[in-house]
C-alpha cells in the first residue's frame, strides 16, 4: 500500500510538473509573440516617419532642383553667391 501511495504521489507530482512546464512554455511563447508585435509596431512607426520625411524632403528638393536650374542660378558668378542663394531657398538663411 505504501509503495502504491508513493507511486500515486510521484504520478501526481509528474502531472503537476508537466502542467507547470507547459504553462511556462506558454508564457514564454506569449512573451516572445508580444515582443515581436511590439518590434513590428515600432518598425512600422519608424518606416512611416521615414517615408513622411522623405516625401517632404523630395517635394522641397524638387522645388530647389527646379529653381536652381533656372537662368538666375546660371547668372550668379561665384560659388559663394550660389550657396547663399540655395540656402535662402531652403530656408537655412533669411
Amino acid at each position: 500500500m505504501y509503495q502504491n501511495n508513493a507511486q500515486n504521489i510521484n504520478l501526481w507530482t509528474f502531472v503537476q510538473n508537466k502542467r507547470h512546464i507547459g504553462r511556462t512554455m506558454w508564457k514564454k511563447q506569449r512573451a516572445a509573440k508580444q515582443k515581436q508585435q511590439r518590434y513590428t509596431k515600432i518598425n512600422l512607426g519608424l518606416k512611416t516617419i521615414l517615408n513622411q520625411f522623405l516625401s517632404i524632403f523630395k517635394k522641397s528638393y524638387q522645388k530647389i532642383y527646379n529653381k536652381v536650374y533656372q537662368a538666375h542660378f546660371d547668372g550668379l558668378r561665384s560659388l559663394k553667391e550660389k550657396l547663399n542663394w540655395v540656402s535662402r531657398l531652403i530656408g537655412l538663411r533669411s
